[in-house]
């Protein structure tokens, strides 16, 4: 709760002094009432964030403090400045309950969002998800998720429940017209950005959105003029899901014209999952491709080049449903495409292991646990028996680079105590050549590893169990 305090605190404090400035400019009283309105949103955001970081102590210590809150936000309505935060409340509320099987607490406050907001096709589609995994009724949730569809096309979640619904009809091609229909490139690089400066320190004011020429084949195109003295420049793909092929600069300024490619030394990825022809975009924050020039190009204003192809990413359900039909059935040259540009590493024989440890230098191979696992499948699922004690637990993950594990689940028992750990808001004590992004997490060089604080209140470990699959 320290940043709510910190929050109160400071508002409080700059509350006076927005008063003593406002009424000593023209339009002070104008700037004063919307400095209050600013601030009272960021006050109940820090306090909505604080109440989910109680995750970390226990999946379900925030339902009570959330139920509480959002019974302080009752009188809020739909057009009110906090209206945002009151759907974040109930959201998690309902993801929470639904998390723990608690159908009837689901149900409650699905109803009390579409209440709220009652044209939200997410939260509909959710409801007829609930109703079909309480009645069991199949065809009513097949109709009411065509009902969604006809309503809300626009609605990735919605449009990708109803393409499933399409294959187990036999109607392949138009479920993938739906599935892209969601997805189309010119959609997923709206919030892309260049950035350019110095390459340890990326200047926020040194960047501006771009808008790529994009052909019929995904091939897109950026031509930008780069100012002088930049050490580097890349481009910010916002939080887009797609695939980025044979992604290049070309450095049209110089004479021979300069290209660098996905492999080439100078070319770095930061957040992006590197794939044999380009990179891969999973929505990460900070998911940027760079360049470092040479020394040439970059002290002159240089005419620069963006060039690749873009390839949407299948969500996983409608991939696996697909594939598990006869391929012959199929016959899609569009689909066989995506699905060979997103093809997951091959890991046959992966280790994994499990230290324990009082102190953060002091993991050593008497207090470790291994295991091998074959990950041509792409899911492990690893239990760790260790029956012994320690604050610290690190997991040692196989030793490849550019790899991504998205981890369900990790859970720490011994005895009856169990601790179940939320990937959104733990915090690693240590941790070596990764990236996480939530529950996703990239090896980047060699020795992969995190340290986690372990939560059972004895320090007694009995065992470790990670379940999970490969991105």
């Amino acid at each position: 709760m320290n940043i709510l305090r910190y929050s109160a605190i400071s508002l409080l404090i700059w509350i006076v002094i927005a008063m003593v400035v406002a009424f000593a400019l023209p339009n002070g009283k104008d700037q004063f009432a919307d400095f209050i309105s600013k601030s009272y949103q960021t006050y109940h955001l820090h306090r909505f964030q604080s109440l989910m970081e109680l995750r970390d102590t226990d999946y379900l210590t925030p339902i009570s403090p959330l139920e509480n809150y959002q019974e302080q936000l009752n009188d809020i309505t739909p057009k009110h400045p906090l209206a945002s935060i009151k759907k974040q409340v109930i959201q998690q509320l309902i993801s929470l309950n639904s998390g723990i099987g608690n159908v009837e607490q689901s149900d409650y406050w699905i109803k009390k969002y579409l209440e709220f907001d009652p044209n939200n096709p997410e939260v509909m589609l959710q409801q007829a998800e609930l109703y079909k995994n309480t009645t069991s009724d199949i065809e009513v949730y097949r109709q009411r998720v065509e009902e969604l569809y006809l309503m809300f096309p626009q609605s990735q979640e919605v449009a990708d429940a109803y393409a499933l619904q399409l294959i187990d009809h036999g109607q392949y091609v138009e479920s993938l017209n739906i599935i892209m229909s969601t997805r189309r490139p010119t959609d997923l690089t709206q919030n892309w950005q260049m950035f350019w400066g110095d390459c340890d320190r990326f200047d926020e004011k040194l960047r501006r959105f771009i808008t790529p020429v994009i052909d019929g084949s995904g091939r897109y195109t950026i031509v930008e003029k780069l100012p002088a003295n930049s050490e580097c420049v890349g481009i910010d793909f916002g939080d887009s899901k797609i695939i980025i092929e044979q992604p290049v600069i070309e450095f049209r300024d110089v004479s021979p014209k300069k290209v660098f490619g996905v492999n080439h030394v100078n070319t770095h990825l930061h957040h992006l999952i590197k794939i044999e022809q380009g990179a891969k975009a999973i929505g990460n924050s900070e998911q940027w491709l760079y360049w470092k020039l040479p020394d040439t190009e970059g002290a002159t204003p240089q005419t620069i080049t963006f060039t690749g192809w873009l390839i949407p990413i299948l969500p996983r359900n409608y991939k696996e449903r697909i594939q598990s039909v006869e391929q012959a059935n199929v016959n899609s040259t569009t689909l066989n495409k995506l699905l060979a540009a997103d093809k997951k590493p091959v890991l046959n024989a992966a280790r994994f292991e499990v230290f324990w440890s009082d102190n953060v230098v002091d993991f050593h191979k008497a207090n470790k646990v291994s295991m091998i696992t074959d990950l041509s499948g792409h899911q492990y699922n690893l239990t760790f028996n260790i029956e012994s004690s320690g604050k610290l637990i690190r997991v040692d993950l196989p030793d490849r680079s550019n790899i991504t594990y998205n981890i369900k689940e990790l859970t720490v028992t011994s005895g009856d105590s169990k601790h179940t750990y939320d990937f959104n808001v733990v915090s690693f004590i240590v941790n070596h050549a990764i990236t996480r992004q939530g529950n996703m997490i990239t090896s980047t060089g060699a020795d992969p590893f995190f340290v986690f604080k372990n939560k059972i209140d004895t320090n007694q470990i009995g065992a470790v169990h990670i379940l999970g699959e490969i991105e």
